[in-house]
């Protein structure tokens, strides 16, 4: 993997100069259900774990990675399918999902693109 890889999901590359990853957030959540008893407080018991999340935001520069930065990764979210997360070391992050991809546009050139 080329060293300014740092991370690899399906086909799409987040790469240092390209595509810079500036913030990942992992939520992990924990499902609890509450049991009514007779004379006192409700019981809770553990029900078990939700899927882990993450959010990956980042900058595509277009003038290094053409002129849809997201296209790719837009394409690989259509597949409908899990994707292959591999880490900017090589190691297999396991399968995940695209749910969703927003973007924001802060400054336009002379054409308005």
């Amino acid at each position: 993997m080329s060293t300014n890889t740092l991370l690899v999901l399906g086909d799409f590359k987040f790469e240092v100069f390209k595509c810079p990853l500036l913030q990942i957030g992992v939520q992990n959540g924990y499902t609890w259900g509450e049991q009514p008893s007779l004379g006192g407080a409700p019981k809770w018991h553990f029900m078990g774990l939700e899927a882990e999340t993450w959010d990956l935001s980042g900058i595509a520069y277009p003038e290094l990675s053409g002129p849809e930065p997201l296209a790719k990764l837009r394409e690989e979210a259509k597949k409908g399918k899990p994707l292959r997360l591999i880490d900017g070391l090589g190691k297999n992050l396991g399968k995940w999902l695209i749910k969703s991809i927003s973007e924001n546009i802060d400054s336009l050139d002379q054409k308005g693109t």
